[in-house]
C-alpha cells in the first residue's frame, strides 16, 4: 500500500495541464486516499501488539494517529515556508518518503507477542510482521471499507489549501499556513481524545466527535458563502 500510495502520488508530476490531466489528477488522489486507508489500519493493528494494557493501547494509537495528521500536514507547512516552489518537486520529495517509509518498514517491522490472529499462525507471530491477520473478516472487511471512506478525507486535505486561498482573495502564503494549522490541530485531538477516553466509555466518545465533525463539516457551506475566512477556521 505504501509503495502504490508513492506512485500514484507521484503521477500528478507528469500529468498534462488539460482536461485529461486534471481528471487523472483526481484518480491519483482518490488512489492516494485508498492506499493510505489500507496503511494506517494495518500499522496500528502492528503496533497495538506491543502493548497488552488497553487503556495503554488506546494511548499509543492516538498518539499514532495524531503523527499521521501532522504529515499530512507537513507538506503544507512547506509550501509556507518555500511558496515559491514547484508543486512537482514537493510531489517528487513526498513520495520518495513515502517510498524510503515502505523499505523501512518491511526491513525492521515486527509484530509483537499480542496479536490477535488465529491460532494456527502462531508459530509465526514472533518471526515476521505475519500478515495472516490481513486476511481475517474481522479486521479485513472494516480495512476495505475504509478504503471506500477516506480517500475522500484524504481529497479533501489535498484541497484545503485551495480553498482557504479563494476566500482569501488569492493570498497563497495564508491559506498554505491556515492549511497546515487546521490538520495539523489533529495531532492535539488525537491526544484530547485519549485522555478524555480514559474517564468516558471510547464507544460514547467516538460518537461526540464524530457529530461534532458533522457539524463542522455540514456549516462549510455556510462559512464559504459569508467569505469569513477566521469564521472558517
Amino acid at each position: 500500500a505504501s509503495i502504490c500510495a508513492a506512485i500514484f502520488n507521484c503521477i500528478s508530476v507528469i500529468l498534462p495541464g488539460n482536461t485529461f490531466g486534471f481528471f487523472m489528477c483526481l484518480v491519483s488522489r482518490a488512489l492516494v486516499g485508498g492506499c493510505t486507508a489500507l496503511i494506517y489500519p494495518t500499522s496500528m493493528k502492528v503496533l497495538g501488539s506491543w502493548v497488552e494494557e488497553p487503556e495503554k493501547r488506546r494511548e499509543i494509537l492516538c498518539i499514532l494517529l495524531g503523527v499521521l495528521c501532522l504529515a499530512v500536514a507537513l507538506p503544507h507547512l512547506i509550501r509556507y515556508a518555500v511558496p515559491f516552489s514547484n508543486f512537482r518537486i514537493l510531489m517528487i520529495i513526498t513520495s520518495s518518503l513515502t517510498l524510503f517509509a515502505s523499505v523501512l518498514a518491511f526491513r525492521i517491522l515486527r509484530a509483537g507477542e499480542y496479536l490477535s490472529q488465529p491460532k494456527k499462525s502462531s508459530s509465526r507471530r514472533n518471526s515476521s510482521t505475519s500478515s495472516s491477520f490481513l486476511w481475517e473478516p474481522r479486521f479485513f472487511l472494516p480495512t476495505i471499507a475504509k478504503c471506500g471512506h477516506d480517500w475522500e478525507l484524504f481529497t479533501f486535505w489535498t484541497q484545503i489549501s485551495k480553498y482557504f486561498e479563494h476566500i482569501s482573495n488569492g493570498d497563497t502564503k495564508y491559506a498554505a499556513f491556515v492549511a497546515f494549522v487546521c490538520i495539523a490541530v489533529g495531532m492535539l485531538g488525537c491526544f484530547l481524545t485519549s485522555q478524555v477516553a480514559k474517564h468516558v466509555e471510547a464507544e460514547h466518545t467516538l460518537i461526540v466527535i464524530n457529530l461534532c465533525s458533522m457539524i463542522f463539516v455540514g456549516s462549510l457551506g455556510a462559512v464559504h458563502g459569508a467569505q469569513e475566512s477566521n469564521l472558517s477556521v
